[in-house]
């Protein structure tokens, strides 16, 4: 168990440092408010996967990494604020080809389909705009990382990358 942290509201830059014991999973639960920016900065060696989080509508986001299990043949998204085409997320294959979507239930459900031999591999989201709740992926792990290598994959599906 790590230690807890608290910092008070202020303007100015604010930072803590933590030391991971030992290798293993741990999860950093931060709650800031709405409007607030944070960042986070990770040695390279210590992988990030991100489950819940927020991202506010007009701000530069960086790319976000998952990984499409070779089972799927599709990947829908719950987009709560069924954004119009050409707007919101676009994702890419491994090979960073854009994958178009099909926007169903009135644009909060957009599915991208998955082309042969794109199954199994890790995929990119860029531009994700989420301010209300997480960006949603329905039918694959709902893990996303700023880099490929933090995420937990089977062996070969780094290959790309």
């Amino acid at each position: 168990m790590l230690p807890e942290y608290a910092l008070n509201a202020s303007s100015l830059p604010q930072a803590f440092v933590s030391t991971i014991p030992q290798p293993g999973s741990y999860e950093l639960d931060l709650r800031t408010g709405k409007t607030d920016v944070t960042s986070l900065t990770f040695p390279a060696s210590v992988g990030m996967e991100l489950q819940e989080f927020r991202i506010p509508k007009a701000v530069p986001v960086p790319d976000l990494y998952f990984f499409v299990p070779s089972t799927e043949r599709a990947v829908a998204i719950c987009d709560h604020i069924a954004l119009p085409q050409g707007s919101g997320p676009t994702l890419r294959d491994s090979t960073g080809a854009d994958v178009p979507f099909e926007r169903l239930d009135g644009g909060r459900l957009p599915i991208a389909r998955v082309a042969p031999g794109q199954a199994g591999k890790i995929w990119t989201m860029r531009r994700a705009v989420a301010p209300d709740s997480s960006p949603r992926l329905l039918n694959v792990p709902q893990r996303l990382a700023l880099t490929p290598q933090a995420l937990h994959v089977p062996s070969g599906a780094l290959s790309r990358h």
